[in-house]
């Protein structure tokens, strides 16, 4: 019988460009492996809230036992109640990120011969880890959501500018 790497499940809050989601999230393994694995196009939310990001909208927040969220439209992704463990590398950069939903303020961890300028370039994985986060939502939340955090993950693709803090 082949031994399965064990599981954690996490309690996530994932933002969209167009939506917001809480719910569960179990990780097999590693969780940077997991959530960056380039065979793994979405991630499964088990007991999922999903509310829409546009204010005065006529959508209503859902309630479902299972979603996918796709992987590449995750814009942030936080972890409430328990922190993860989560090696990043020491050398820390301080930068003030911008993306469709809101500005982060935050640290991102950068190899030691990367050039502070263009760091996004060398880093690898759709998600990436960024540390003493402050999140400016554009919008009110609907459902709840964690401004502060000692770690999130953002959606690399989702940054449309940079500089420092």
């Amino acid at each position: 019988m082949e031994r399965r790497p064990p599981s954690q499940p996490y309690s996530v809050q994932v933002v969209t460009p167009s939506y917001q989601f809480t719910g569960t999230l179990e990780v097999i393994g590693s969780l940077i492996e997991y959530l960056n694995d380039d065979s793994r196009d979405g991630l499964v939310l088990t007991d999922a809230h999903i509310a829409p990001l546009t204010p005065g909208g006529t959508l209503k927040d859902l309630v479902r036992p299972s979603v996918t969220v796709r992987r590449d439209e995750i814009v942030l992704l936080g972890f409430p109640d328990l922190l993860p463990e989560v090696r990043t590398l020491q050398r820390r950069e301080y930068y003030i990120a911008y993306t469709p939903v809101g500005v982060v303020k935050c640290a991102f961890h950068l190899l030691a011969e990367t050039v502070a300028t263009d760091f996004l370039s060398t880093m690898s994985g759709v998600l990436l880890p960024i540390s003493e986060v402050h999140v400016f939502l554009f919008a009110p939340s609907r459902l709840p959501f964690q401004e502060r955090a000692d770690l999130m993950m953002i959606g690399k693709r989702h940054i449309q500018l940079y500089h420092s803090a």
